[in-house]
């Protein structure tokens, strides 16, 4: 039995990346692979998508409203301390909700058992002195000889597994937040592992290491938008996507009324015409799609399009603000 879960809050930036989410699970036929789906959402109560989108929810951390990341981790460990609790034998998928699905993942699945997970290669593994020097700065059991597999998302791991391994995630995240915000110097000497915004990341690998679960990485679980592509044989078989902006053919000039002033930075990849980082995000989806965009722009826009078509239009409530607070959670 395959799991897919995704960590969210009730807000109109997670609300319509689990619309393509679950429509990217649903188009993939995920569930004739063996697979469920469920939103794990921090939240105190049940928002008005919760009869369509199975979710499990659970209050906030209070130190999630400093460091929203923590939110992963707590509601996680809060899943499996319910009466909700996935199986003993299961292999959890554990996505973001902007990781959205072009294949079946049941030979991943395939691979995991007890004790042996399967990830993505963190952006950080090339820094593994670095973060052998934080392991060290916090770690607890097994400091010498714990083996650290530099993991990021998507996470496959035996149910019995993260059983173990999300309340030590929780915890390392905590315990090295605190330390971060009373140590002005670790900022700046993990600067280069972006430890204010990417602790949870080491929480993870952390944890895995203490328990001794080791994570095969792969290199081609998914593709992000800002990455080079692989060679064609390997996209065709690309599992997912991890999506942020999409660009169409500058020189298309249809397209010209959706062009954004910012992402300058980006303009090798053509004209930016949508980002998540926009409030807009849930509303304005380029469409149709040109000739010659781009493998992660084309699926991206794809899945956004057919979702908001599958689903309808966001629900207007109070679970989510539109405009410039897009992003703001609820409590």
């Amino acid at each position: 039995q395959i799991r897919i879960v995704c960590s969210v809050e009730s807000s109109e930036y997670h609300g319509y990346q689990i619309q393509a989410n679950l429509y990217s699970y649903h188009d993939t036929n995920q569930s004739q692979h063996g697979a469920m789906w469920t939103r794990l959402m921090t939240s105190s109560e049940p928002d008005d998508m919760s009869d369509m989108f199975p979710t499990f929810h659970a209050k906030r951390h209070p130190y999630s409203y400093r460091y929203s990341p923590l939110n992963k981790a707590d509601v996680t460990a809060k899943w499996f301390a319910s009466v909700n609790a996935p199986g003993p034998n299961e292999v959890i998928v554990m996505l973001d909700p902007d990781n959205w699905l072009l294949q079946p993942l049941g030979k991943y699945a395939a691979q995991v058992s007890p004790g042996r997970a399967l990830a993505e290669a963190a952006w950080f593994n090339g820094q593994s002195t670095l973060v052998r020097k934080l392991w060290n700065k916090f770690c607890r059991a097994n400091c010498e000889s714990a083996k650290l597999d530099m993991a990021a998302v998507p996470y496959f791991i035996h149910s019995s597994d993260l059983a173990k391994l999300a309340p030590l995630w929780k915890e390392y995240c905590l315990i090295m937040s605190y330390q971060l915000a009373s140590e002005a110097a670790m900022a700046k000497e993990f600067h280069s592992l972006q430890i204010t915004w990417c602790i949870e990341m080491f929480a993870y690998v952390f944890a895995a290491a203490e328990l001794g679960i080791r994570h095969t990485i792969d290199h081609n679980l998914q593709v992000r938008d800002v990455d080079g592509l692989p060679r064609e044989e390997i996209l065709a078989i690309m599992p997912m996507i991890h999506i942020g902006r999409a660009w169409f053919p500058p020189d298309y000039k249809p397209g010209a009324i959706w062009h954004h002033t910012e992402g300058a930075a980006w303009k090798h990849h053509g004209a930016q015409v949508w980002c998540k980082c926009n409030y807009t995000s849930s509303n304005i989806i380029p469409w149709p799609i040109p000739e010659g965009v781009q493998f992660v722009s084309r699926h991206t826009l794809r899945i956004l399009h057919d979702a908001r078509e599958f689903f309808g239009p966001m629900p207007v409530s109070k679970y989510r603000v539109s405009g410039m607070a897009y992003a703001h959670g609820y409590p």
